[in-house]
């Protein structure tokens, strides 16, 4: 869930978990709201672990419970890791593990990073052995659900750029094989073997190393997910690779050059500066301009998302797939908005919905 509150609101909580400033007072008022918002910002674990002694955090069930449920699955979820990538190795497929992954070591406990699934980098060539591989250990791949239209599911597979797996233990696991980094509708594909040197050669398991880690934090932030979507868990895992890992600015501006995410790293420190006092002294933030940054940081994002997913279909396409948002099949309409009311009523609240958006996007702030 997207950030709603103001900085003010989080600073005395986020400059206490990072070492920056005192640890607010056990009798602070602001406690409860803490507590819920760390649960939607995916923080539970993290605010369990810094701050139990304090009473306001000990009583808040659901912090509990969630925090006791990251830890189970971050132990579930390294395992398979760890069990996955040995059988990739054997099989001379070398993985390159991203995010939550491999960043759970820079955090106080592992368990303090939750994940929802396990993403690597392959090569492209590699995609069908892979395949082979997981469905021999048990995993299948995730298709499209019934309520797609064919024409939204053609333009799924054309600008993927992961294949999504799910299975292991009780089949709580998802992996996503990335074969590129990122959607081909908002970025360019990332040549593999171009950014192979920028591979960590003495890490276990395959990471990149910090200063590419770092500029694929800030893409995946503010040019997958746009600002619009952004977390506090996503600028404290950008945070911690700053401060713990300490990667050279010039291998940042390096990496970031090449693959054209310069917006999107200035941006991603600007903002851990304002939440976490980061010291990027010495960054040199130039004035190049994105529009994917641009465009996914305003309040009309998702109309701006299927603009540049249009582009990949042709006119015939285009349409069908306009008319697909604006009448999905009944199955879509009663998963998405729920299976009580009318089916007509569901029809017009997702018409106002669209309308809303389409608003945001037209009349959006400062741009």
């Amino acid at each position: 869930m997207a950030i709603s509150q103001a900085p003010d609101f989080w600073r005395p909580l986020t400059l206490a978990l990072v070492s920056r400033g005192p640890d607010p007072s056990s009798d602070d008022a602001r406690w409860v709201a803490w507590c819920d918002a760390s649960i939607d910002q995916s923080l539970a674990a993290l605010i369990w672990h810094h701050f139990h002694h304090v009473e306001a955090v000990k009583q808040h069930e659901a912090l509990s419970q969630e925090a006791r449920r990251v830890l189970v699955m971050q132990t579930l979820f390294m395992r398979e890791r760890d069990r996955i990538d040995a059988l990739f190795t054997s099989q001379d497929i070398h993985p390159i593990w991203l995010k939550g992954a491999v960043l759970g070591a820079l955090y106080p406990d592992t368990s303090c990073r939750p994940m929802v699934d396990l993403d690597f980098w392959i090569e492209p060539s590699q995609r069908t052995k892979v395949a082979a591989i997981l469905a021999d250990c048990g995993y299948q791949p995730i298709s499209y659900p019934a309520a797609y239209s064919e024409v939204a599911i053609k333009l799924a597979k054309q600008t993927t750029h992961h294949d999504i797996y799910e299975g292991g233990p009780a089949k709580q696991v998802t992996l996503e094989a990335h074969f590129a980094l990122f959607e081909k509708a908002l970025l360019h594909t990332t040549d593999y073997a171009e950014m192979r040197r920028f591979v960590d050669s003495n890490a276990t398991p395959q990471q990149l190393n910090s200063a590419a880690h770092l500029a694929y934090l800030a893409a995946h932030a503010f040019l997958s997910h746009g600002e619009a979507e952004l977390t506090i868990l996503r600028l404290l895992d950008i945070h911690l690779v700053l401060e713990k890992q300490r990667p050279k600015w010039s291998d940042v501006q390096e990496v970031a050059e090449l693959m054209g995410w310069q917006a999107a790293v200035s941006r991603a420190l600007e903002l851990c500066q304002v939440y976490f006092d980061a010291d990027i002294t010495g960054w040199q933030s130039d004035s190049v301009e994105d529009a994917t940054v641009a465009g996914l940081s305003s309040k009309g994002s998702r109309v701006f998302r299927v603009a540049r997913r249009l582009k990949q279909l042709n006119a015939r396409d285009r349409v069908a797939y306009v008319f697909g948002l604006a009448f999905p099949t009944p199955a879509y309409m009663r998963r998405r908005y729920g299976s009580d009311g009318n089916l007509i009523g569901l029809y017009i609240w997702r018409f106002f919905d669209i309308c809303k958006a389409v608003w945001a996007w037209a009349f959006r702030k400062g741009e």
